[in-house]
């Protein structure tokens, strides 16, 4: 009832039946490890379905650093921080909703810039320090 996969596993191919018994190969599927994986984060999930927002956020980390002078990850020490990333994310939410779509400074988009200051402001929250 199950669907059949057939799989390359270096020395050869072998097949396993999801929903059914292990089959006797020592390779084939187990389902006792499908179990264990149950209820755990799927971490991949973000950077296979954000890759480019990922690295959208890392060219402003990267702008920031290089061309501004912050130290990496300072962000997380700035005084006020819950108004000052706040501000950050509006200026640029603002810039952009008036049809600006770049940034005069960095040249990148503004929505990379409101992307960085809102995840910012979420990892301060999340650690307490929002």
């Amino acid at each position: 009832n199950g669907k059949q996969w057939t799989l390359s596993e270096g020395q050869g191919d072998f097949e396993f039946i999801y929903g059914s018994e292990p089959m006797n190969d020592p390779i084939a599927f187990d389902s006792s490890l499908e179990k264990r994986k149950n209820g755990k984060l799927k971490a991949e999930l973000l950077e296979t379905g954000f890759p480019n927002a990922m690295m959208a956020l890392a060219e402003v980390m990267t702008w920031a650093a290089d061309y501004k002078g912050y130290l990496p990850n300072d962000w997380k020490d700035i005084p006020d921080a819950k108004n000052s990333l706040l501000a950050a994310a509006c200026r640029h939410r603002l810039k952009r909703l008036k049809g600006e779509e770049f940034d005069d400074e960095s040249g990148l988009p503004h929505l990379y810039h409101e992307a960085f200051n809102v995840m910012a402001q979420l990892e301060l929250l999340i650690t307490g320090k929002l």
